[in-house]
């Protein structure tokens, strides 16, 4: 069982998330021959996560500082997990406390480098890109807690070869753009296209959920017509 839900997460994960499995397996390795636990490394990554906030706040050349650390934070965060998983010590209130920080710095950083931008229209930008992560959580977890339950996850209506573009995004993404945003100085380009495409995507969920719902309506409605026009024996 462990082994079919290990390879279904690695199935469902973005492609970020797995390049940065394959980046910090080096430290990983060295990792699981110390007394460091998981929780003690998602704990320290809390120091470059706020950091970052510091720094992207500032503004101008502390932009790509920020982005650094930024970038260093998703490293540890994707180190913790797998060194859960080497050292047998995989825990729910060490996949809470993983989740909740990504949950909550993401969008803080994000506002963070709008307001290090100094303009009005690069807050308002930043403000927009801030809310796609929380909306989409949102929608996938409600959807899946009272819909889906223990049911595989709804795969996009489309050939299977474009299932790709849906693991192309994700909360992981938005790591290595700020840092190229900040290396080329086009922080507002990455806002931009968290503002747009991730308020597409969270849409494009609530398209598949309404359709997925329709689709489970019609098979209940046939089933139920069945068992009443069925003879009984």
């Amino acid at each position: 069982m462990v082994n079919q839900e290990a390879s279904t997460r690695k199935e469902h994960d973005e492609l970020t998330g797995r390049f940065l499995r394959i980046l910090t397996k080096p430290l990983v390795k060295a990792l699981v021959r110390t007394s460091i636990k998981p929780n003690q490394v998602t704990i320290i990554s809390i120091i470059p996560a706020l950091a970052s906030i510091f720094f992207l706040v500032k503004g101008d050349k502390n932009t790509l500082v920020g982005a650094l650390l930024a970038f260093l934070y998703i490293i540890l965060d994707a180190t913790d997990g797998q060194l859960a998983r080497e050292k047998g010590l995989g825990s729910s209130f060490g996949k809470w406390l993983d989740g909740i920080i990504g949950f909550i710095f993401v969008p803080f950083m994000m506002l963070a480098a709008a307001i290090g931008l100094q303009s009005d229209t690069a807050l308002l930008v930043g403000a927009v890109a801030a809310l796609c992560f929380p909306i989409q959580f949102t929608l996938v977890y409600f959807f899946n807690s009272e819909f889906k339950k223990d049911e595989p996850r709804i795969e996009l209506p489309a050939l299977r070869k474009w299932q790709i573009l849906r693991y192309s995004y994700g909360l992981a993404l938005f790591f290595p753009f700020l840092l190229l945003g900040a290396i080329l100085n086009k922080t507002i380009i990455v806002l931009f296209f968290f503002a747009t495409v991730g308020h597409a995507f969270w849409m494009l969920l609530l398209l598949i959920q309404f359709f997925d719902l329709k689709k489970r309506g019609k098979k209940i409605g046939k089933k139920i017509g069945t068992q009443i026009i069925s003879p009984k024996v």
